[in-house]
């Protein structure tokens, strides 16, 4: 039934589209990078970071981007868990969204427990 529709059906998939978005091409970031030759990609971490001002950055440390609905279905509850009370990770972290106020409310808390590390 749904092959006899297809002209009648549309709708976004998830994903990239690799062959517009590859590191080796893309127009719009710092510098270029491949798997074999990952030179540009600390570049474009620093470039990244920097435009979130974020400073003084470890280059060891991962980063964490997330542009989602807050919600537990998504696993927010997973970031609240492994920061914990504390906020023990050591990571950069950038978000854009909303939803559900508890993760809302994370988020806030976590910037101004964490300025230089949380956007």
């Amino acid at each position: 039934m749904l092959r006899d529709r297809a002209a009648d059906r549309d709708g976004i998939l998830n994903g990239v589209d690799y062959d517009e978005w590859s590191p080796q091409a893309d127009k719009f970031i710092a510098a270029k990078y491949s798997p074999q030759d990952l030179a540009g990609k600390a570049k474009c971490k620093q470039d990244l970071l920097a435009a979130f001002g974020v400073k003084d950055a470890d280059p060891k440390l991962p980063v964490i981007g997330i542009v989602s609905r807050f919600a537990a279905q998504k696993g927010f509850d997973l970031i609240r868990a492994d920061h914990g009370p504390a906020g023990a990770r050591r990571d950069d972290c950038g978000r854009s969204g909303a939803g559900d106020k508890p993760y809302e409310e994370m988020f806030v808390r976590l910037n101004k427990q964490f300025p230089t590390r949380s956007r």
